[in-house]
């Protein structure tokens, strides 16, 4: 087999929107590292189990080329291995290949992964009181935006992309939100939306977490009061001014560690992971050092 596969989703937005976008992105990578052999996703929740049997057929780098949920079921296979993942852009939202300055053309995107140099990177768990976890290279979003996610439109968002959220947003227009308790060395903190991440980038359109960095090894948190959504669109434009810490209901703060639970008498919480949902609350979020090594643009600072 060849030493570098591809998997790829083949009902992905950019891959379906694109004619020969696999073959191009083959053709690209090529000089750097030889041929790279293409194998497309069966369905939801198949690109890990295909990265396993993979890299024990002696896949020598793994490239994805779908959204980043595809790109995290790649990266719970690669977790703790020295096999890099290269990320194209292939999804709705293309999170990581904006956060790395990879862009959303696909094919771009190869281009410079040809010259990338693996690192080691950092990621983050979500952890379970039953003993499950999960990895996540981006970040972990719980209530607000996880209950877009849990309502989201598949059909919708196979069609018209981020326009779905969009959607999803509008139809939690008078919601009550359920409010959170967030555990951060001791200090208990009460609100309704809570971002941990590993990213600067939100949704592939703007800097949300500006402290954050794939290359650190903590995450920025984000906290927001509220139990009306209206409050939202206030918060979000005041971190885009720069005024998030002069912000009353919003906090930022940098940790390893988080602990989030349903405040007393209040319904547990949706999550959700690389934009993926994830489940409810109660779970503690961690950093694991070293997890996963990622393809880097050598231009990329962080």
């Amino acid at each position: 087999m060849s030493a570098s596969v591809l998997i790829y989703n083949p009902r992905a937005g950019r891959v379906l929107r694109r004619p020969g976008v696999v073959q191009h992105i083959e053709a690209a990578l090529r000089p750097a590292f030889g041929d790279v052999r293409p194998v497309p996703t069966e369905g939801p929740d198949t690109a890990g189990g295909i990265a396993t049997r993979e890299i024990a057929a002696g896949a020598t780098t793994v490239f994805v080329c779908g959204g980043d949920g595809t790109i995290n079921e790649v990266a719970q296979a690669l977790e703790g291995t020295e096999v890099p993942l290269g990320a194209l852009p292939g999804g709705t939202a293309c999170v990581l290949a904006n956060e790395l300055g990879l862009g959303n053309d696909p094919g771009r995107a190869a281009e410079l992964l040809a010259s990338a140099e693996p690192r080691a990177i950092a990621a983050g768990r979500l952890r379970r009181p039953d003993g499950s976890s999960r990895l996540f290279l981006l970040m972990a979003g719980i209530g607000f935006d996880a209950r877009i996610v849990h309502g989201l439109d598949l059909k919708l968002k196979d069609r018209f992309g981020k326009l779905a959220y969009w959607a999803g947003a509008l139809g939690q227009l008078g919601a009550k939100l359920e409010e959170i308790d967030v555990t951060v060395d001791g200090s208990t903190h009460r609100c309704t939306f809570a971002l941990v991440s590993r990213a600067r980038n939100y949704g592939g359109d703007v800097d949300l977490a500006k402290g954050a960095s794939l290359l650190s090894e903590s995450f920025e948190l984000l906290l927001f009061e509220g139990r009306s959504v209206f409050r939202f669109p206030f918060y979000f434009a005041a971190i885009v001014a720069g005024l998030a810490k002069r912000t009353p209901g919003l906090a930022v703060m940098t940790t390893s560690r988080v602990e989030i639970a349903p405040a007393s008498g209040e319904s547990p919480a949706h999550v959700q992971i690389d934009g993926e949902y994830a489940g409810t609350i109660p779970a503690s979020f961690e950093i694991v050092p070293s997890a996963v090594r990622l393809l880097v643009p050598r231009t990329f600072r962080g």
